[in-house]
């Protein structure tokens, strides 16, 4: 039976309730580790939902304005994120990672979450500042 996710399974999972297409939780997902979370490429479209499509997880939710989902746990999230940018070497073009930043900012702002979204947008912009090579991540993320 092939597992689609709906709104409804969205919902379930931001409120801690439910279990992503591979069985996890959110709780789950947060407790594991950094090279989990480095290899592991099929969370973030749960963990940090969008309007868009993801090219990488088909399967996984879409967020519609219309939803207006709660997620009570979006800041334990947000700082799960964070520890795991500090622990990695995220800054250095084509590193997937630069791809989760912009998602991340995306879900945020979704969420009402323009504080910790420009909280974000400061710490990767000052980060990479003097990085050549990640002009057009810059940019992804001021517009994000």
């Amino acid at each position: 039976m092939l597992f689609f996710s709906t709104r409804d399974n969205l919902a379930l999972f931001l409120s801690g309730k439910g279990k992503d297409r591979k069985g996890r939780t959110l709780d789950d997902i947060l407790r594991k580790d950094d090279i989990w979370w480095d290899r592991t490429h099929d969370f973030i479209q749960w963990v940090f939902p969008n309007k868009e499509r993801s090219r990488y997880n088909l399967l996984a939710p879409v967020y519609s304005a219309s939803d207006a989902l709660e997620y009570p746990d979006m800041e334990k999230s947000f700082e799960r994120f964070c520890r795991f940018l500090n622990n990695t070497d995220w800054k250095h073009k084509g590193n997937h990672n630069l791809l989760r930043i912009t998602r991340v900012i995306k879900s945020l702002r979704l969420f009402g979450r323009d504080d910790l979204a420009d909280l974000l947008l400061i710490y990767v912009m000052d980060e990479t500042k003097d990085i050549k090579g990640l002009e057009k991540s810059r940019v992804y993320w001021l517009h994000a």
